[in-house]
């Protein structure tokens, strides 16, 4: 066998050490001693083993235990922190009661209205629960949203009431009939402004002063427009002679006017008096 070196042990003296030397004199880490299962932890000064727990046991955190934790079954879990035999129960939504073994109650409520909100960072003066800090941010919400239509409109009327004095100023600029406005209230006309007026009476008016009316034989000259009487356009009558009952005017044969001296003395009076003894003859 050797031995250290120098013949003497490789490994400090000092307390705390958890290095050993061996039979050969080299360090090894002293460790206690951990069989299946067991857990290697420390009391706060050395190395020490919790040994394994029993089958369906669970390691709890035990500040009691000289290791700090310990095995413990559910249910004695379940015991030790006063769960078993307490109630839970829900009296409105989102309001919980639990009752535990000595009946004792304690109210949960987990609505908005219920959980506290702090306003000092954001600025929601008075929203003082999540409830109100949420209501709050909707009415600001949809208040910037009516500012911002109520924006757009105006601008949207702003924008005609510029285009429109745009155009009066362009009227007065350029003062054509088509720029003055009429009022076509008590003509009855079509037209809103001077040209519209000007040009709708022109197109009615009759330029030839011929009547239209059904009948009329006076028609406008294709020369000069002028009205005349076309002798065409008179009806040709059968005979020009009256048929009344003392006209002594008779029909030619060329369809004229004439009177014959036999006519005319069979209806002139004599010019011989009758009375006796008148020797006229």
């Amino acid at each position: 066998g050797g031995g250290g070196l120098g013949g003497g042990s490789t490994v400090s003296g000092d307390t705390g050490n958890t290095l050993a030397a061996g039979s050969d004199g080299l360090p090894y880490l002293a460790l206690p001693h951990v069989s299946k299962g067991d857990l290697l932890t420390s009391d706060g000064t050395n190395f020490a083993t919790l040994l394994r727990g029993q089958d369906s046991q669970v390691l709890v955190s035990d500040n009691s235990q000289l290791l700090g934790m310990r095995w413990m079954y559910l249910s004695d879990i379940y015991n030790s922190t006063g769960l078993a035999g307490s109630t839970l129960t829900t009296t409105s939504p989102g309001v919980f009661v639990h009752t535990n073994q000595a009946g004792v109650t304690t109210t949960f409520d987990l609505n908005a209205t219920a959980l506290p909100y702090n306003p000092g960072i954001s600025g929601l003066l008075g929203a003082f629960s999540v409830q109100a800090a949420i209501d709050r941010i909707a009415i600001d919400a949809t208040s910037a949203l009516n500012a911002a239509n109520a924006a757009a409109t105006s601008a949207t009327s702003a924008a005609a009431t510029a285009s429109a004095l745009a155009g009066t100023i362009s009227g007065l600029s350029n003062p054509t009939a088509v720029n003055v406005a009429y009022s076509n209230l008590t003509s009855g006309l079509g037209a809103i402004n001077v040209q519209g007026a000007i040009d709708e009476l022109a197109n009615s008016a009759n330029p030839n002063n011929v009547s239209s009316a059904a009948g009329n034989l006076i028609v406008a000259h294709a020369a000069d427009l002028g009205a005349f009487l076309d002798a065409a356009m008179l009806p040709t009558p059968s005979s020009i002679v009256s048929s009344d009952i003392n006209n002594i005017l008779q029909t030619g044969s060329d369809q004229g006017a004439f009177l014959s001296s036999a006519t005319l003395s069979s209806v002139l009076p004599s010019p011989i008096s009758g009375n006796a003894p008148n020797l006229l003859r």
